[in-house]
């Protein structure tokens, strides 16, 4: 009797015990799961942060030049996209008037606010804009034609 008792308790637990550990590995996996559907693609992550301020389609009130003119003005000065990328991620970890590119820019709109966002977030962002082919925003034509894209102030000096 006492060796049925036996036999009885030591399949009871390992049946707990195969069954514990089945349901830590579901769990886990499941956490894997959540986190790869959070990350956000590099347009997404663009569009949530960037492309709020740095629009494709002019705003009534733009509060900051349009992702069209930055990428253009950051290739000049960085041609490749590993340049380019580093220097996005300089630029948005700590923009300061000194460093600005875009001088008209700085002076229409001031210097952006530091962000907060992960070095990871904005080189994801930096290298889907160096990729990607961003139109000229409507009604930007004759203001870039004229210099006042950020483009025709590039010597003038920060005061």
């Amino acid at each position: 009797m006492i060796r049925v008792k036996l036999m009885i308790g030591l399949i009871l637990a390992s049946i707990i015990v195969i069954a514990g550990c089945g349901k830590e590995e579901k769990r886990e996996v499941k956490t894997d799961t959540k986190s790869v559907a959070k990350e956000l693609s590099a347009q997404q992550l663009f569009d949530t942060k960037c492309g709020i301020c740095h629009w494709q389609q002019m705003p009534e009130k733009p509060v900051a030049p349009p992702v069209f003119n930055v990428k253009r003005r950051y290739l000049m000065q960085y041609p490749s996209e590993q340049e380019f990328t580093d220097a996005v991620v300089n630029w948005v970890e700590n923009p300061e008037h000194e460093k600005a590119l875009l001088r008209g820019a700085v002076e229409r709109f001031n210097v952006m606010p530091k962000l907060g966002y992960t070095a990871k977030e904005v080189r994801k962002i930096a290298n889907y804009i160096y990729r990607t082919d961003f139109p000229m925003p409507k009604g930007m034509k004759h203001h870039n034609e004229h210099g006042r894209g950020g483009m025709g102030r590039m010597g003038k000096q920060l005061k």
